[in-house]
């Protein structure tokens, strides 16, 4: 009983430095600054307050060294990826200038480079959940593959291409043989979470995506071209199950989005919709009726008190801080 009041007291306070904007787990994200369609510039989404860390670094690439609830202390590669594109596009706003960004994201490679797996992966699931057969999430795979895609147009070496193809490897592995997709009539869905019963977390699902729109750029093929309209297909198709009537969900099994996911959605819908639009209006159809919604107080409000009884219900096994 003890320890379920201490997780929600915890996650009143991790849910309070949200909503009064101190978490650094919850800063916007809106459109990447130097975001250009079809060519491998600034990253999709602005990540660029993810490089001020002010809590501790591991020693050899200080990378961000974060602690779940249970108190373990970890480097997480969806964090590390995040903190490296946002060094990224700092350093490209620098024009280029900047050696303190494109050395904090040439660490971040360095770490990539040597913390990924014989399959090709980054050991993303185990680190919080110790008892799952999941390791991998196609979020740490898709934004790896945004940052080394980036990296190898500075450095276009062997030892970061072979890396690259390791990666794209994996997040086209399915479900069923250790990997992080799965596949149907729609095309291909991209698992954040691929465990027993996989959600489809949408957010996720876009940074995925968009790891395979950075590779296609960089190493264009037909193949790689057919790998990224499938998912874009798949997740068109979907995206109308994520709206509730009055604000998206986070994922598909039942999730409303917080504030602050719903205002990332809108984000990378607005994205989707310039580079992927003509051929798919249903991305900027959504992101216009969320944007309104998400300018609504009412809807707002109402879509806060549902998302806080939803998380003390069922309050989540882990979480970062």
């Amino acid at each position: 009983m003890r320890s379920r009041v201490s997780l929600a007291v915890m996650l009143v306070r991790h849910w309070a430095a949200m909503l009064a904007g101190k978490s650094y787990w919850h800063a916007p994200q809106p459109p990447g600054r130097v975001f250009r369609p079809g060519k491998l510039e600034g990253y999709f989404n602005d990540m660029t307050h993810k490089t001020v860390w002010d809590g501790p670094v591991d020693d050899t690439y200080g990378i961000p060294v974060i602690k779940s609830n249970s108190g373990a202390l970890i480097t997480f590669p969806i964090t590390a990826f995040q903190k490296a594109v946002g060094h990224w596009d700092c350093w490209l706003e620098s024009g280029r200038r900047d050696t303190a960004h494109s050395e904090a994201f040439a660490n971040i490679v360095r770490w990539a480079l040597d913390n990924q797996d014989v399959n090709g992966g980054w050991t993303t699931w185990s680190l919080l959940y110790p008892d799952t057969t999941f390791p991998y999430s196609a979020m740490s795979q898709g934004e790896g593959l945004s940052v080394l895609t980036r990296a190898y147009t500075e450095s276009p070496t062997e030892n970061l291409k072979a890396a690259i193809e390791r990666a794209e490897s994996l997040i086209l592995t399915d479900l069923e043989s250790g990997g992080v997709c799965w596949r149907d009539s729609a095309g291909l869905v991209l698992e954040e979470k691929p465990f027993a019963e996989p959600g489809s977390i949408l957010n996720g699902w876009v940074y995925s995506l968009f790891g395979l729109y950075d590779l296609a750029i960089l190493f264009p093929s037909e193949e790689r071209k057919a790998n990224l309209a499938s998912t874009v297909n798949a997740l068109a198709t979907r995206l109308e199950r994520y709206d509730t009537g009055y604000w998206s969900s986070y994922d598909l099994l039942g999730n409303l989005a917080s504030p602050f996911y719903h205002d990332v959605h809108v984000a990378q819908l607005e994205i989707l919709d310039s580079v992927f639009g003509k051929q798919f209006p249903v991305f900027g159809a959504v992101k216009n009726r969320w944007r309104n919604w998400s300018h609504s107080r009412l809807h707002r409000t109402r879509a806060t008190l549902a998302k806080g009884y939803q998380k003390l219900r069922r309050p989540p096994r882990q979480f970062m801080r």
